[in-house]
């Protein structure tokens, strides 16, 4: 699966066509949200993918990604992007849609990190 995909995921759940043209402003801003999103929850995808044996990720942080890369965190995140960037592309034009849109990706994420088993350690006195 690619960036892309997770892009027009996001264009399917705003309703938007998936088309060359007509989307710039989406087009320009979809690289560098994807990025953060990444950013924000690589900890999350490290933690998942040490937990259910998967292949340590091979993505470095940065500001800005390739569409046509490979999407580079456990599959089970593609929704949860999906939702971000969706939310992210239209916090600008329409708030209510923007707010549905995250709070689907908020329960995404909170699934995800349901299934992450916890982990006992021992408490550090500090005085």
């Amino acid at each position: 699966m690619k960036n892309r995909d997770i892009y027009e995921l996001a264009l399917h759940l705003l309703a938007e066509p998936v088309r060359k043209g007509g989307l710039e402003e989406y087009d320009v801003r979809a690289p560098y949200l994807l990025g953060n999103f990444f950013y924000e929850n690589s900890a999350l995808d490290d933690r998942y993918r040490e937990i259910f044996g998967l292949e340590p990720r091979k993505y470095t942080h940065a500001v800005f990604v390739d569409l046509e890369a490979e999407f580079p965190f456990a599959e089970r995140f593609v929704s949860a992007a999906g939702y971000y960037l969706a939310s992210a592309l239209v916090i600008d034009d329409d708030e209510e849609l923007a707010d549905k849109m995250f709070d689907k990706f908020s329960i995404a994420m909170s699934k995800i990190i349901s299934e992450i088993p916890a982990v006992s350690e021992s408490i550090i006195e500090i005085y």
